[in-house]
């Protein structure tokens, strides 16, 4: 048995979204995303994923989109959400 890391050319010209952003509706992956104050899920591609904790985005979301990173709890598109500038007991 043996363990291999293999070290790819970067991905250049990519979205790349943190993997705890992803959430899964059955088998489709997609992210929460807020629109206009309302949340809805979008489902997406995904590509390339990092150690560092990233996943490239390759369908479902365009550049500028705002996704949730985090959340205590499971959410529906009616889920009322407030935006934090970071979690509480995190470095700034």
């Amino acid at each position: 048995m043996a363990e291999v890391t293999l070290h790819l050319p970067g991905v250049t010209d990519a979205l790349i979204v943190p993997n705890a952003s992803l959430r899964y509706l059955g088998p489709q992956a997609g992210v929460w995303q807020r629109a206009d104050g309302h949340l809805r899920f979008v489902p997406v591609k995904t590509g390339a994923k990092g150690l560092d904790g990233k996943v490239q985005i390759v369908e479902g979301l365009k550049v500028g989109d705002e996704v949730v990173i985090y959340s205590e709890r499971e959410l529906k598109d009616d889920s009322r959400i407030k935006v934090v500038k970071s979690l509480v007991g995190t470095a700034k």
